[in-house]
């Protein structure tokens, strides 16, 4: 796991872009504080820089940029399946003079050309000279970030947003529709960014490069939608789940691989416990656990329960108190951490745990991913629930929803049917994400062009909605939270669940199964083999910091937000205590830092 910097540019390199290349090197120490290297071809106007984080292969044999005859690689992340892809490799001819993933990558580029992002089990951003063109790629699910600016000299990226902003002295560009899109959800959807001329390259692309220009960009791997199966819904077999479990474990074992120590980070949930289970009661291996403990604000406090959890299974627990301070936790440290605006709060958590870790360990496995794969948020079960009257014309839903909405409040459960239902079929996931604030994001710009462009084909929610969470919420927002947090403390962190191989064991059953039997009914249901009933029906909200902790800075007076009437922005600011009102008081903090600040 390391940090990357570079230029393909469509002139000779000067020593000022040499300077520049390794002023962006020096930005992301923190993602590799073992080390640094660089390559380049002036005439060629090519730079590759490198910041390491030594994982696997500590010898200088594994150093980056790594070259191989005409090529150079500068690569950020881990091929997981690397020993199985080593193995392959050999027997086409291949030689290798480092034991780690890097040269791994490398040879398989040499042999199958970009093909060899098919065959890769992994998380990473890498960057590659052949000599003739540049390549720009990152994982299948994102969970690494790679960001890259156009300009008339050509092409910079970086691993991380803000080194590329401030050295290239970014202009802003926050348009209506960015600005709507940013207020609905919490964060710029890529490959859109707060920034005019950057980029973040979606998940599961790669980008050709040509004499400082995108020639090509090619979508090499994305998951397929979700499919429901004819007729009356079944549970999962046994045999389904011991499949699953196989597949899961197979994933949990490549993750273990490195040559530093290794722990966990473990909430009371069901996909962290989960995986506990797995690497003790199957794989057999003792891991320190780790959690952060939230002893105040509104939020559930998991640490308790994590403890128990830990104690059952007879791993050694830690416990991290998360810190409150308007410098550790403030909007300042959010945009420092994202360089743009982001409500990705998780991030500070996600620090402050791996600040803590990373003084006896250097990778931990955590369990993010799990509910987008098993369709196991609370939201997934709802629309499962009420398909039916999801269903309905979308008039007779709107005529309905009218007059739940005019119930007096003793009928509260009803008039909820109007801000969750009773909406256009477009805005059913807005409408249940920003509860009951549907109103309020009706009246921002551009609202309609932007909903009607981002949310078409979504009638079957029970399906479309979590599909819509794995392939873009969870990239645009959880994913950057944790390898930011965990790289500013110099850590890795690896998820067992974000493995293609358990996408394509899923994509064998029928959908509503995940949904039709209760919320995570498939993940509790395997987690059940090793935890009793009272360690495994917790609440869950993982490393999420306290909105209300947030917030408590912030005087009553409503921020400032270019582009806003001020009373637009006064209603959502009295609200920001109540529900769904505080995530976006969050998001227009933020947002108004981000505007003011000169960073």
């Amino acid at each position: 796991m390391c940090g990357i910097f570079g230029l393909f540019l469509s002139r000779s390199l000067t020593e000022a872009d040499i300077s520049l290349g390794r002023l962006g090197c020096e930005a992301l120490a923190h993602r590799g504080p073992d080390g640094d290297g660089e390559w380049f071809d002036i005439d060629a106007g090519v730079y590759l820089g490198h910041r390491r984080l030594s994982i696997l292969d500590l010898s200088d044999a594994a150093s980056q940029p790594m070259k191989s005859n005409a090529n150079v690689l500068s690569y950020n992340g881990e091929v997981y399946n690397f020993l199985e892809l080593r193995s392959r490799l050999k027997g086409l001819g291949a030689t290798f003079t480092s034991t780690g993933d890097t040269e791994v990558l490398l040879r398989g580029w040499e042999h199958w050309g970009s093909e060899v992002l098919d065959h890769i089990d992994g998380m990473f951003a890498f960057a590659l000279w052949d000599g003739q063109h540049g390549y720009l790629s990152i994982d299948a699910f994102g969970e690494k970030q790679l960001f890259y600016a156009i300009t008339s000299d050509g092409i910079y990226f970086s691993s991380e947003l803000l080194p590329l902003a401030q050295l290239l002295e970014a202009e802003r560009d926050i348009n209506e529709e960015l600005l709507t899109a940013y207020l609905c959800l919490g964060y710029f959807p890529s490959p859109a960014t707060a920034y005019k001329k950057i980029k973040r390259l979606d998940p599961g692309t790669f980008l050709t490069i040509n004499q400082g220009q995108v020639k090509e960009e090619k979508t090499y791997w994305k998951p397929s939608p979700l499919e429901a199966g004819r007729g009356r819904v079944r549970p999962l077999s046994e045999q389904n789940l011991d499949r699953i479990r196989d597949v899961l474990i197979q994933s949990i074992e490549r993750r273990l691989l490195a040559d530093v120590p290794l722990c966990l980070f473990l909430s009371s949930g069901v996909d962290s416990s989960l995986v506990a289970s797995l690497l003790k009661c199957e794989l057999e291996k003792d891991v320190t656990c780790l959690t952060v403990s939230f002893p105040r604000g509104a939020v559930v406090n998991e640490a308790p329960v994590a403890r128990r959890i830990a104690g059952h299974l007879g791993l050694e627990f830690i416990e991290v108190e998360s810190s409150e301070t308007s410098s550790a936790a403030g909007a300042d440290a959010v945009l420092d951490f994202f360089g743009q605006p982001n409500s990705g709060l998780t991030v500070i958590p996600q620090y402050q745990v791996a600040s803590s870790a990373v003084s006896n360990f250097s990778v931990a496995i955590g369990g993010m991913g799990g509910d987008e794969l098993f369709c196991g948020y609370f939201k997934h079960w709802f629309f499962y629930r009420y398909r039916h009257l999801y269903a309905l014309p979308e008039s007779l839903r709107l005529g309905l929803g009218g007059f739940a909405g005019m119930m007096p409040g003793s009928f509260s459960r009803i008039r909820h049917f109007s801000n969750l239902v009773g909406v256009r079929s477009k805005e059913f996931y807005l409408a249940n994400k920003n509860y009951p604030c549907i109103e309020w994001l009706r009246q921002l710009p551009k609202y309609e062009e932007w909903t009607d462009s981002e949310f078409m084909g979504m009638e079957q929610p029970e399906l479309s909605i979590p599909f819509y969470e794995l392939t873009k919420i969870m990239a645009n927002c959880q994913l950057p939270s944790l390898d930011l947090g965990s790289m500013r403390a110099s850590l890795e962190l690896r998820t067992p669940f974000l493995c293609r191989a358990l996408i394509d064991e899923l994509a064998n059953h029928d959908a509503r199964a995940f949904m039709a039997f209760g919320q995570k009914s498939v993940l509790r249901r395997l987690l059940g083999r090793y935890l009793p009933e009272e360690l495994r029906d917790q609440p869950k909200m993982g490393f999420v910091f306290p909105a209300d902790i947030f917030l408590k800075p912030y005087s009553d007076k409503a921020p400032d937000v270019s582009g806003l009437p001020r009373s637009f922005v006064d209603k959502a600011w009295e609200n920001r205590s109540a529900q769904g009102w505080s995530s976006i008081a969050v998001r227009l903090a933020l947002l108004s830092q981000f505007t003011s600040n000169n960073c």
